[in-house]
């Protein structure tokens, strides 16, 4: 998928979410904030739940970062947040934890400001 087509995605599991449908699945995750990838629990946490997405059958996954499906509402979350220089840190923590590699893109989406 190009970024416009995952953004089109994203909003519409956005939308389908604040109408009260629970979109969250083995493939698509909600996260209020972006872990901590500077704490070993949070590196953990992360590389547990994008491990799960990569290793369940299927089209690509997502975990969108600033929406909390709970409650329903948007928060500003930026990568910075995750404590990492740039996104290709990601990468050196998979590539170093985990036995079954898979590959790993940020892609910045804002959505409705």
């Amino acid at each position: 998928m190009n970024e416009g087509e995952i953004k089109l995605l994203v909003t519409s599991y956005l939308n389908q979410s604040l109408a009260g449908q629970d979109k969250e699945n083995p493939k698509f995750d909600f996260k209020r904030s972006w872990y901590d990838l500077k704490k070993p629990k949070e590196i953990n946490e992360f590389l547990k739940d994008a491990s799960s997405i990569a290793n369940t059958v299927g089209p690509d996954g997502y975990i969108v970062i600033g929406f909390d499906d709970g409650s329903k509402e948007y928060h500003t979350s930026n990568f910075k947040d995750s404590g990492l220089r740039d996104s290709s840190e990601i990468i050196d923590l998979v590539n170093k934890r985990v036995d079954r590699l898979f590959t790993v893109n940020t892609i910045d989406i804002q959505i409705d400001g």
